[in-house]
């Protein structure tokens, strides 16, 4: 019988590009954020953007992220003799929603950032208003969504689930 030496067996392992939303979505649990950002767009005033991010120092996962759901990779600081450079992608735009839908079913750390961030995009959808200016409902709205993921996002001792402690 013709065996797989272990060298064949890592070449077959990492020859697709593919990533399945399954792994994305528990990769994005693990190294990811979701975020509402404020920002001054091109026409100048103040928007909110939704991107997630992923930090890791494999590239190569990152890039196969990217290869499946776009978004654009960059280092974020050089490599030192004690440590890899870690590397971030960052997916935003139009492919946010393709990847927070993607990953929803399977996500479970940050299940309420994603359910938020979809939140987000829904209401920016339904009250888009192109060329006028946002009602004083709608900056309320975008005011109180960048809080709750500033909150949700927040490093430190999480909340007690379901009461228990």
């Amino acid at each position: 019988m013709n065996s797989l030496l272990p060298q064949e067996i890592q070449l077959q392992a990492t020859a697709s590009d593919s990533i399945s939303s399954q792994y994305a979505a528990g990769f994005f649990d693990g190294e990811g954020c979701v975020e509402l950002r404020e920002v001054i767009s091109n026409y100048r005033y103040l928007e909110v953007r939704v991107r997630v991010r992923m930090t890791n120092t494999n590239q190569e996962v990152l890039e196969r992220i990217k290869a499946r759901f776009g978004g654009w990779l960059s280092r974020i600081k050089p490599p030192t003799k004690n440590s890899k450079a870690p590397w971030t992608l960052t997916i935003g735009a139009r492919e946010v929603e393709t990847f927070l839908r993607a990953v929803a079913p399977y996500v479970i750390v940050k299940r309420a950032q994603l359910a938020l961030a979809l939140g987000y995009i829904e209401f920016k959808r339904l009250t888009r208003n192109p060329g006028g200016s946002k009602s004083s409902e709608v900056l309320e709205f975008e005011q109180l969504a960048v809080s709750k993921m500033r909150e949700l996002n927040r490093r430190g001792v999480a909340a007690p689930v379901n009461g228990g402690g």
